[in-house]
């Protein structure tokens, strides 16, 4: 204060003066200026290159000790530039050092915009560099995801599921909680189509408790109809109940469709409150005419996604055995809305030879003797 080359008084002129001049004083002022800038940064610059230096040291190493990941943790700056730099070109030689290091417990959370509807999810080089040695190092790297804390970060989520893809569905599965953890975070996951590529990898790998899970898990953020979660991918749900979810009931049979059930009987719940509806009454007949389809529809409703899954799980496990037609239908008109009472007609329709006693009851007629 009262220094005539101190920036405040440059910064701010007392009350409504005029601006200072542009004259030779002030020209001298700026080269100075100029001069504390270039040496400032040419130190940063040297000091930038110089750490660069010292990483291709340690990325050098073939076989990485402890105390190298403890001199990447004290000795270098905690930023991205760093963090990308080292992750992206690491091997998975390094992973034992980089878990005792605990590298990989702090994922970055999103980043929501409290001004603006935006949230951001900042990509994680830590979670990249386990994707990329995931097939190299399976049970490191399960352990290093098990020891994550939960994260709202989308994309870290997105990276876990590629993880689980890349390594055997023995070690997938006891990765499916914290899979699951990410789909029940605020945001979700980016790609839900990519849970669902999991969910068949699984069920490939005979892991069928925990494909149930992480189904429930999926099934829990269907945005169907006029429930349509912000940001719900509808198109990516769309591709998990056409392409993903067969597999799911070719390995669990009743329990999958038992699942499917209850969701789209929930979807028809939560629909007929807001239409203020009578029970049972889902008004079917005017959004899905025909249960065996055809029809153009959008796919922002999902609820026809959801019968077609209904349907084709039905058909499928009568087909092979995993379930007679009884006790399918017996499913299907547990659930009370006209749309399930509909698709076990049409089920029944497809084998009336075996079930002439069902169909002669819901057509209240007598079986001839």
């Amino acid at each position: 204060e009262g220094n005539r080359h101190g920036l405040a008084s440059r910064a701010h002129r007392p009350g409504l003066e005029s601006p200072r001049p542009f004259n030779d004083e002030f020209l001298d002022f700026v080269d100075k200026m100029e001069q504390v800038l270039d040496a400032v940064l040419e130190r940063f610059e040297t000091n930038y290159l110089v750490i660069f230096e010292k990483l291709d040291s340690l990325l050098a190493t073939a076989e990485p000790a402890p105390a190298y990941a403890s001199a990447l943790r004290q000795n270098f700056p905690r930023n991205q530039a760093v963090a990308h730099y080292f992750f992206s070109r690491t091997s998975a030689a390094w992973i034992g050092p980089l878990i005792a290091e605990n590298f990989f417990t702090a994922p970055p959370p999103a980043l929501v915009d409290e001004d603006g509807p935006t949230v951001q999810f900042p990509s994680w080089p830590e979670s990249e560099y386990l994707v990329r040695i995931a097939a190299q190092a399976p049970q490191a790297v399960a352990a290093a995801v098990l020891a994550m804390p939960d994260t709202d970060n989308s994309r870290v989520s997105h990276d876990i599921i590629q993880i689980a893809m890349a390594v055997s569905p023995e070690v997938a599965s006891g990765m499916i909680p914290k899979v699951v953890d990410g789909l029940d975070s605020s945001f979700g996951v980016l790609i839900p189509q990519a849970a669902g590529e999991l969910l068949v990898h699984l069920c490939d790998g005979g892991h069928v408790d925990q494909a149930l899970d992480l189904a429930v898990a999926l099934l829990r953020q269907l945005p169907a109809g006029d429930g349509w979660q912000p940001g719900g991918d509808a198109y990516g749900y769309g591709v998990i109940l056409r392409e993903h979810v067969p597999a799911l009931v070719a390995a669990a049979g009743a329990p999958a469709l038992e699942l499917l059930s209850r969701s789209l009987d929930e979807v028809l719940r939560a629909d007929a409150e807001r239409r203020d509806s009578q029970p049972g009454q889902d008004g079917s007949p005017l959004w899905r005419p025909n249960i065996d389809g055809g029809e153009s529809r959008p796919e922002s409703d999902l609820r026809d996604g959801l019968v077609d899954a209904v349907r084709d799980a039905a058909a499928s496990i009568v087909r092979s055995g995993q379930g007679g037609v009884a006790d399918v239908v017996k499913e299907l008109e547990s659930h009370g809305w006209l749309i399930f009472r509909r698709v076990a007609l049409n089920l029944l329709a497809q084998h009336v030879g075996e079930a002439g006693d069902l169909v002669a009851a819901r057509c209240a007629i007598s079986k001839p003797s």
